[in-house]
C-alpha cells in the first residue's frame, strides 16, 4: 500500500494494520526460526510496512 493511500486511511484503520503487520511479521519470523524462507526479503517488507503506518499515524496525531 503506497503511503499517499495510508493517509487516506482513519486512525482505527492505521491501528487495525499495525497490528495485523506485526502478527503477520511473528509468523514470518517463527516459520524462518523453524525451517528456512524461499524469500526472506518478507521479513524487511514486513518491517517496512509497519513503519509506513506508524508514521502515517504519528502524523495523523499531530495534526
Amino acid at each position: 500500500m503506497k503511503y499517499s493511500e495510508i493517509l487516506n486511511l482513519t486512525t482505527e484503520d492505521i491501528n487495525q494494520n499495525i497490528i495485523q503487520g506485526k502478527v503477520t511479521l511473528q509468523k514470518l519470523v517463527f516459520s524462518h526460526k523453524i525451517s528456512p524462507l524461499e524469500n526472506t526479503a518478507q521479513l524487511g517488507s514486513a518491517k517496512k510496512n509497519i513503519a509506513r503506518f506508524k508514521t502515517a499515524l504519528s502524523v495523523k496525531n499531530n495534526k
